[in-house]
């Protein structure tokens, strides 16, 4: 039995999504921060991990209300961020959390282009 064509796409994309969440789960909580070659490096793996989730999470759950997947994507942010601070060798910060919210931000501004417009339709 083959799956029709959009549950098999929405099945790669919670495949893809299980990934993503587990690399921004992984970087954000490994016990030493990702070594950085420039001044506030993390910001932009923040902004682009953050806004690979939002897109990820939309296109595996296209019928669950957006509100609840930003509420997810910044909870799973904001626990990063405590979290860290009970690690001795990391830092929770604000400003990690806003390129986090930067990042979802950014993610939904993506999902309105009209290739991945059509992938949330069905």
């Amino acid at each position: 039995m083959t799956l029709p064509r959009p549950a098999l796409r929405r099945w790669l994309m919670r495949a893809v999504f299980i990934a993503v969440l587990a690399a921004v789960l992984y970087a954000g909580l490994r016990q030493q921060p990702v070594p950085e070659v420039f001044n506030q490096e993390d910001k932009l793996y923040h902004v682009l991990g953050f806004a690979a989730l939002a897109v990820c999470t939309r296109l595996a759950f296209p019928r669950r209300g957006w509100w609840w997947q930003v509420l997810g994507a910044l909870a799973i942010g904001g626990g990063i961020e405590l979290l860290q601070n009970m690690q001795p060798a990391r830092v929770g910060s604000l400003w990690d959390f806003v390129a986090d919210a930067i990042g979802v931000g950014i993610g939904w501004l993506l999902l309105q282009l009209p290739i991945l417009r059509r992938w949330t339709a069905d």
